[in-house]
């Protein structure tokens, strides 16, 4: 029989999973708020070239905090979600999905 894991650990590692994405897709969210909501036509590099120079490098997080928190949470409820139904539908005596669970 495969090792069960334990459900915090998808819970942990899909809480990361999120965040990491939240914070490394954010500054594509940012810029693209920023030209939709600026007022102003800009490109997108001088949004980021404006926003660096009048707030740093950190104004490209302005508000990361709460999409940081969310995708952490939804991505962490999905991946325990997921290996949960998965060895519920698991043939017991093998460790996999079943012939018949895995149409589901």
């Amino acid at each position: 029989m495969a090792h069960k894991e334990e459900p915090w650990h998808s819970l942990l590692a899909g809480a990361t999973a999120g965040a990491v994405e939240g914070f490394v897709t954010y500054p594509t969210e940012f810029v693209k708020t920023s030209s939709q909501f600026g007022g102003q036509k800009q490109k997108p590099l001088d949004i980021v070239r404006t926003t660096i120079q009048t707030k740093g490098i950190t104004g490209l997080y302005s508000g990361a905090g709460a999409l940081i928190i969310g995708n952490a949470a939804k991505a962490g409820v999905r991946f325990l979600t997921y290996d949960t139904l998965k060895s519920l539908l698991a043939d017991r005596e093998v460790g996999i999905l079943d012939r018949e669970c895995s149409r589901v």
